[in-house]
C-alpha cells in the first residue's frame, strides 16, 4: 500500500504546524519556569533576611536583659512582652513568606509537568516526521498468515481478496474449493 503523495504532505503540514506550535508553548513555558525560578530565589531571600533580623532583634533584646538585670520586674515584664509581640510580628511575616514560597514552588511543579508532557509530544511529532511514511511497513503483514471471509457465495470475497493481495504486494493463495467439499452446514461458510 502507498499513501498517497498529497495526503502526506498535508498530513506533514499540519504535523510541523503543531510542532511549531508546541516549540513556542515550550519556549514560553521555560520564560515561566525562569520567572518562577527568580520569584522562589527572591522569597527564599526575604524569608533568610527576615529570620536574619528576627535573630537579631532577639541577640539585642537577651544583650538588654543582661544588662539591665536591676530593673523592676514591671519594666522586665513590659520588656518581655514587648519581645513577644515583635517576635509574634517577625514569625508571622516568615510563615506568610513561607506561604508564597509554597504557592510559587507547585506552581513551578506545574509548569515543569506541563512542559515535560508538551516535550514528549513533541518528541512524538519529531518522530512521525522523520519516519518515512510513504510505504506500509512490511512488519504489518505477517508471512503464513491469512485472512478469512465470511459470508453468502456469489458476494465478492475473493474479488476483494484477490484485489487487497495486489494493493499490497502479496500473493494470494486459496485452494481450489467446491461446495460439495464443505464440511459446513452453510453454503459459503468458508
Amino acid at each position: 500500500l502507498t499513501i498517497d503523495s498529497s495526503l502526506l504532505i498535508a498530513l506533514n503540514k499540519e504535523q510541523l504546524a503543531e510542532k511549531r506550535s508546541l516549540e513556542d508553548e515550550i519556549t514560553t513555558l521555560n520564560d515561566s519556569l525562569r520567572n518562577e525560578e527568580n520569584s522562589l530565589r527572591q522569597l527564599n531571600e526575604q524569608c533568610d533576611n527576615a529570620k536574619e533580623k528576627r535573630n537579631q532583634d532577639y541577640q539585642q533584646y537577651k544583650l538588654d536583659s543582661s544588662r539591665n538585670e536591676n530593673r523592676s520586674y514591671r519594666k522586665q515584664l513590659e520588656a518581655d512582652q514587648s519581645w513577644a509581640k515583635k517576635s509574634d510580628e517577625w514569625k508571622e511575616k516568615i510563615n506568610s513568606v513561607n506561604r508564597k514560597i509554597t504557592q510559587h514552588e507547585n506552581k513551578f511543579k506545574d509548569i515543569e509537568t506541563n512542559k515535560m508532557a508538551k516535550e514528549n509530544l513533541l518528541k512524538i511529532i519529531e518522530q512521525n516526521l522523520s519516519a518515512d511514511n510513504s510505504k506500509i511497513d512490511n512488519r504489518l503483514i505477517k508471512l503464513h498468515r491469512g485472512f478469512i471471509m465470511y459470508g453468502p457465495p456469489g458476494t465478492g470475497k475473493s474479488v476483494i481478496m484477490s484485489k487487497l493481495a495486489k494493493k499490497i504486494g502479496i500473493a494470494m493463495l486459496g485452494p481450489p474449493l467446491a461446495a460439495g467439499e464443505l464440511e459446513r452446514p452453510l453454503v459459503g461458510q468458508s
